[in-house]
Formats: structure tokens, C-alpha cells, sequence
């Protein structure tokens, strides 16, 4: 049930935060209030695992997997199978899941994306609770990057994308007199609550900037943030997106 490498304590502290969290939550949300978290996966480019074993069966927490692959299969994730998309790549249908989550999960107050090479490790109410109090969208700063500048040279050196592409767009952010000292966020997981209507716009832009420019949208996000003075809520990572959410190597 728990991984080899836990003791007894930590089995114990789980339990322990497992309840207290329950009782945070009814406490301030009820019954009412739904967490759907997310993932998508085309392109047999991942695995799907599932979250640690305390946290399968919350009752106001469901988990949701859109994919291509008609073999997936999982005793947690509820599979969606999506037919062919009219996306220019794979990457891109999975990034419309990613960024549209009001249009699939209206009845869900609050979501969770993560992408398909993470594993969930932290309970969802948890975060949710803790992050999501007065700001209505949230993610993990960027250890490594500092502004979308140094992310931008990042996907250039790594040939993520187009040198070409990623030079215009940051190239437009400049001219734009967008701060080089902004900040950088992960989006590999994002805490929103998705149907209020100051995250859809943003998310409207977001996909506009992914569309139009360069797909990595970890260039686009901060920018968009920026230009639309958007509050957001950054959380310090410091080891809590790699302890939380384990990322495995893709396939």
C-alpha cells in the first residue's frame, strides 16, 4: 500500500494530517465544494500513476485523465479518451486540458493540473486550503529560472522550440517593456479556482500567446500575468513541487 522507503512515522503523520485536513475542509467548505485533479496524456508520451495510496478515495477529491490512447487504463483516474485533434501537435491538445479547465469541470469549484510525469504525493484539500485562500490561481516558482528571459534562453539551448520563434516572442516582451525581475513559474502543476471569471480571461490570453507564439508556456504565463495585473499566488519551492509531485522521466 505505502512506498518501501516509509516508516511507521510517516505512515502515522499522514494519517494524522489526513484527518486534521478533513476537518479543515468540511470546516470551511463543506460538503458542497468539489476538487477535480487533472493530467492529460497523448501520444503514449507518459505513464499514468496513480497518487499515493491515502489520498485515492477523498470524497470531494476525483481524479480525471484525458488521453488518446484507448488502452489506458487505471483504478483511480476516471479515463477520458479524446479522438483526434486539430492541433498542429500532440503537445498542444494536451496544453488546451491544461489551460481550459472551466470549459470540462464547471461543477468542480476548485482544479489541480499536473502534468502526466508527475505522481500526486500531497493531499489536494491541503493545498488547496492553503494556497488558494484570498488569490484564485496559483503555481510553483521556478527554482532554476528567474525570469521568462533565462526560461526563454533555457528552451533555446535545449531546442525546445524554434530559436527564431523564441526570440520574436521575448524579443515583442522587450519592446513591451515587460521586467526582466518578474519572475518564472513551473506550470507542471497549477491550483485554480477555474470558473472565476478573472482566471478564464487569463486563460484566454494565456492560449492566445501559446497559439501565436512560441508552445512553451512557461515563456507566456508571467507575461500575461504582467500585462493584465493579475493577482496570483506563487508559492516557494525550494523542494515542495519535487516532494509533493515526484516527477518520473517521460518514456
Amino acid at each position: 500500500m505505502y512506498h518501501k522507503n516509509e516508516n511507521w512515522i510517516d505512515i502515522f503523520a499522514d494519517f494524522i494530517n489526513f484527518f486534521t485536513t478533513s476537518l479543515l475542509w468540511y470546516l470551511r467548505e463543506g460538503s458542497k465544494n468539489r476538487i477535480v485533479v487533472y493530467t492529460a496524456i497523448f501520444g503514449d508520451y507518459d505513464d499514468l500513476r496513480p497518487p499515493k495510496n491515502i489520498f485515492r478515495k477523498i470524497n470531494c477529491v476525483d481524479y480525471i485523465c484525458f488521453t488518446d490512447n484507448e488502452k489506458l487504463r487505471s483504478d483511480v483516474w476516471d479515463i477520458k479518451i479524446i479522438p483526434g485533434s486539430d492541433h498542429r501537435s500532440l503537445r498542444l491538445c494536451a496544453k488546451e486540458y491544461r489551460i481550459f479547465p472551466h470549459k470540462y469541470f464547471s461543477r468542480y469549484k476548485y482544479s489541480i493540473w499536473i502534468d502526466g510525469n508527475r505522481e500526486l504525493f500531497c493531499d489536494p484539500r491541503y493545498l488547496i486550503l492553503k494556497y488558494l485562500k484570498s488569490e484564485n490561481f496559483a503555481l510553483f516558482k521556478h527554482d532554476l529560472n528567474g525570469s521568462i528571459y533565462e526560461e526563454g534562453a533555457h528552451c533555446k539551448l535545449w531546442k525546445k522550440d524554434l530559436e527564431d520563434c523564441i526570440n520574436s516572442q521575448l524579443e515583442k516582451y522587450r519592446k513591451e517593456n515587460f521586467p526582466a525581475h518578474f519572475g518564472c513559474a513551473v506550470t507542471s502543476v497549477i491550483l485554480r479556482k477555474h470558473n472565476a471569471e478573472e482566471v478564464v480571461n487569463l486563460m484566454q490570453k494565456w492560449w492566445i500567446e501559446i497559439t501565436e507564439q512560441s508552445e512553451r508556456d512557461q515563456i507566456s504565463l508571467m507575461y500575461v500575468v504582467w500585462k493584465n495585473n493579475m493577482p496570483i499566488k506563487i508559492i516557494p519551492n525550494a523542494g515542495r513541487l519535487n516532494k509533493w509531485f515526484p516527477r518520473r522521466c517521460h518514456k
